[in-house]
């Protein structure tokens, strides 16, 4: 069991990526590796609640939401993070997708039974 730093969890409409303007559950990670000017979300030391893969899945289903979007900061920064997109993509009910900043190589997410789509914003 993995344990992450959830800053928020919410529902909305998705702004961009290839779901935009689909409902979709957004779980927002705190950490970020880069400190851009420019960005509208300084979520590096944001206060966190600690969630496991099971709680956060669990959010998940009971939103009824079947659109994922894993953000940040950066998630992919998280150790253990494989865990929590592997949980998420045994359900092929759910589609995964995470934001972020291209600092982190994708390729081993990209191999994973159920792949997410990603949407960089660098």
């Amino acid at each position: 069991m993995a344990n992450f730093k959830v800053v928020e969890i919410f529902e909305s409409i998705n702004g961009e990526g290839r779901r935009v303007g689909q409902l979709a559950i957004f779980i927002r990670l705190q950490k970020c590796n880069l400190n851009c000017s420019y960005c509208d979300t300084r979520w590096a030391d944001a206060p966190y609640t600690l969630m496991s893969e099971d709680e956060i899945y669990d959010r998940i289903l009971k939103s009824g939401i079947k659109n994922i979007t894993l953000t940040g900061g950066e998630p992919l920064l998280h150790k253990d993070v494989e865990i929590l997109l592997e949980k998420i993509g045994n359900n092929p009910n759910l589609s995964l997708e995470i934001e972020t900043n291209g600092s982190i190589e994708l390729e081993k997410f990209s191999k994973l039974k159920n792949p997410p789509l990603f949407t960089m914003d660098y």
